[in-house]
């Protein structure tokens, strides 16, 4: 995948690890950033909340609250492109931006 990928009035620069808002860095947190990245790059795929979880934390375990403030953050900056998927997951859809 580009570098850069263009979300609406976003631009999410994988190489510098930011996100833009018409040119305008927004320096989210690294975890907040891997988080938006992975849900990019399975754009409009049912993603488990282990997988997601795996994904940001690995090994170390989080609470349930850590994941669920992430993606709270996330839904202000994209609150028609994220589903959440009662007792499954999440679902990201950059069309819906």
């Amino acid at each position: 995948k580009s570098d850069i990928v263009i979300l609406g009035a976003y631009q999410l620069d994988r190489r510098k690890k930011d996100l833009f808002l018409d040119g305008t860095p927004m320096h989210l947190p690294i975890k907040l950033f891997t988080l938006l990245e992975f849900f990019v790059l399975n754009d409009a795929k049912a993603l488990r909340t282990e997988e997601i979880y795996e994904k940001l934390w690995g090994e170390e375990r989080a609470s349930s609250g850590a994941l669920r403030v992430y993606i709270a953050k996330l839904k202000k900056l994209f609150p028609n492109a994220i589903e959440t998927l009662r007792g499954f997951g999440y679902r990201f859809e950059s069309s819906k931006i």
